[in-house]
């Protein structure tokens, strides 16, 4: 139960440092995401069974990965609120198809680095592992939503992190 409080926890944490980045892009980010980039890693390790040199190598490019990610996402937020200020001021199509294509062209990217990203492991990991890295990947995600949604539904109903029976 501790550690689905711990996952809920830094997802909160997270989620909020995203709403804070989205309305200032300035802003550092908190120890919290490095709280749960700390747990991805440790889970990575149990669930590839990573020795300590697969582990260092993979975990060089895996940063890497993750900065790009984070940067071309960041980029993604600031188009989207550039196209929402368009929209709500009624910019003009001209603008509109120059933002479509920005936003386009580096959700193209975002989507090329993580292919590049897993491509590039294949030299370090075995074919198991990268396909236990995928199903990790995706697994983790939506646990983290879920735990967001579901501690969503605990604020709203006035259960403010209390554990529901």
């Amino acid at each position: 139960m501790k550690k689905l409080q711990l996952f809920v926890l830094v997802y909160v944490f997270i989620l909020a440092g995203s709403y804070s980045t989205i309305i200032a892009q300035d802003r550092p980010h908190n120890g919290n995401l490095k709280k749960l980039d700390q747990l991805e890693k440790v889970k990575i390790i149990e669930e590839l069974n990573l020795d300590e040199s697969t582990s260092a190598k993979f975990f060089i490019r895996f940063k890497d990965f993750k900065l790009r990610q984070r940067k071309l996402n960041t980029e993604l937020d600031s188009l989207a609120i550039e196209i929402e200020n368009q929209l709500n001021q009624k910019g003009s199509p001209v603008v509109l198809k120059k933002l479509i294509g920005e936003y386009q062209r580096t959700e193209s990217a975002f989507h090329k680095s993580r292919t590049d990203f897993v491509n590039g492991v294949s030299d370090i990991l075995s074919t198991e592992q990268v396909a236990k890295l995928l199903v990790f990947e995706r697994k983790f995600r939506k646990e983290l939503q879920k735990m967001m949604l579901e501690q969503g539904r605990g604020w709203q109903h006035g259960k403010r992190g209390k554990e529901t029976e």
